[in-house]
């Protein structure tokens, strides 16, 4: 956890900076907010300034495509300490600030991340470093003399493998009036290696997002934003993120809405064998198993550079195969001050153990079309096969999922109807339909309207 009164679960009004800088920066910050009327910001056309605990941000101005607003971007802000010697695989601690103004004019770098030739967007990322603990904001420039625009903190990322918030500029999302928050974090072995234990704790990224969400808090204000109406949004492990934050303990009052996007905490591509297993895995294949104890491993594993860690990963990964990943982890082997997910996200969701905020919540048409590039042999094989697989695996597995147990005497009809429904009026031969209609059978519009006075 680092060094003493350094938890991340300490209070976060704590320090961050020398006696000598934080005085200077307290007088700073003072003679801002009477400039200012307490606004905390200096705004002008060329100079964009944002005067924070840490330090002071010089922002760049962008137009949307229509010009219809300009926004004022701050990119690359680092919100925690780099992540790298002692401090990898260690939960992120905050960042001590800077003593010159800091130009935020570019994304920071992707945290490392293995090859993605499915996800062009992603697998074009170039630039990664583990110091990579950067967030972004985009904020409407006439917001930032005021401090009453909505917030929407944005998570992305590819079932916690890959991903890089640069793929998303949100200067068209803050056009419509919005603060944006995009936050990189780690993810893979960087992220979610554990022992489940003390020293290797995992859910490291959920740790890095929950302290930018610290971050925003105590932050956003300056940029214009409304800390009593922040939004989580999130997109495939970003949204899984968003529901892991829902159900620890340890966010209340962080946000108050949540937008969920093509994925959940309980979507089946969050279902892994044994995440301490797949982390020995790792482990073993860099040599670092040969003492059964955590301190030892980390130590070896901490020797070893990015890339060796990285193709570690990409063996145990196997193209693809979920079920021998690193994931968040339900971590009741911390002592309870320390535990961020103490309970199952769907034991907790069924008890109602979770944060009582508006959700909203959806997928795209043809959701997981990506895994269809991975069952080309299987297509190869012809629609024969195809409608084999549909018939007798994906179907009986749907039903499962909503509850239609075997013995029910209403299955052989349920099971007929979703056949008709899918199967029988697909053209024989056409295994383009056949494709379409996989994807198309667990994502049929669902709408749940839940109204509370």
């Amino acid at each position: 956890m680092g060094a003493a009164g350094n938890s991340l679960f300490s209070d976060w009004s704590t320090p961050i900076m020398s006696a000598r800088i934080r005085a200077v920066v307290f007088l700073l910050v003072r003679l801002v907010f009477v400039i200012n009327s307490v606004q905390g910001v200096v705004v002008n056309a060329q100079d964009p300034t944002v005067t924070l605990r840490q330090g002071t941000l010089k922002g760049i101005k962008l137009y949307t495509a229509d010009a219809r607003m300009s926004v004022i971007a701050y990119l690359g802000i680092p919100y925690a300490t780099p992540p790298t010697g002692t401090l990898r695989f260690a939960p992120p601690q905050r960042h001590a600030g800077w003593d010159r103004v800091f130009f935020a004019g570019s994304f920071g770098p992707a945290c490392p991340q293995p090859y993605e030739p499915l996800v062009p967007s992603v697998a074009s990322v170039s630039q990664q470093d583990e110091n990579c603990l950067f967030l972004n904001i985009w904020t409407p420039e006439i917001s930032l003399n005021y401090r009453n625009t909505p917030v929407v903190v944005f998570l992305e990322g590819e079932g916690f493998v890959s991903g890089t918030p640069s793929r998303f500029p949100a200067q068209d999302l803050a056009a419509e009036g919005l603060v944006v928050v995009s936050v990189n974090y780690r993810m893979n072995v960087f992220g979610f290696f554990s022992l489940e234990d003390s020293e290797a704790r995992g859910n490291l990224g959920l740790l890095d997002q929950y302290l930018a969400l610290l971050w925003v808090r105590e932050n956003i204000a300056y940029f214009g934003g409304d800390i009593k109406s922040i939004t989580l949004m999130g997109h495939s492990a970003g949204a899984a993120s968003a529901v892991y934050h829902m159900v620890s303990p340890k966010t209340a009052g962080l946000f108050h809405k949540v937008i969920i996007m093509s994925g959940s905490a309980i979507s089946p591509w969050m279902k892994t064998r044994s995440v301490s297993q797949a982390s020995r895995s790792i482990a073993r294949s860099l040599g670092c198993l040969s003492i059964n104890e955590t301190r030892p491993i980390l130590k070896c594993m901490r020797d070893k550079s990015t890339s060796e860690l990285m193709r570690a990963f990409e063996t145990q990964y196997r193209d693809g195969n979920w079920t021998d990943l690193v994931l968040p982890v339900v971590d009741t082997y911390l002592p309870d001050i320390e535990q961020y997910l103490p309970r199952d996200p769907i034991k907790a969701i069924e008890d109602g153990m979770y944060h009582r905020v508006p959700i909203l919540t959806g997928v795209t048409s043809h959701e997981g079309a990506i895994s269809i590039a991975r069952w080309s042999d299987l297509i190869a094989q012809g629609f024969t096969n195809l409608r084999h697989l549909f018939v007798n695996a994906i179907i009986p597995s749907v039903m499962h999922m909503y509850g239609f147990a075997s013995g029910m005497s209403s299955v052989p009809e349920i099971r007929t109807l979703l056949e008709w429904q899918y199967v029988d009026n697909i053209p024989s031969g056409d295994a383009h339909a056949l494709l379409s209609k996989i994807l198309d059978v667990c994502i049929l519009p669902t709408y749940i309207a839940l109204f509370t006075f």
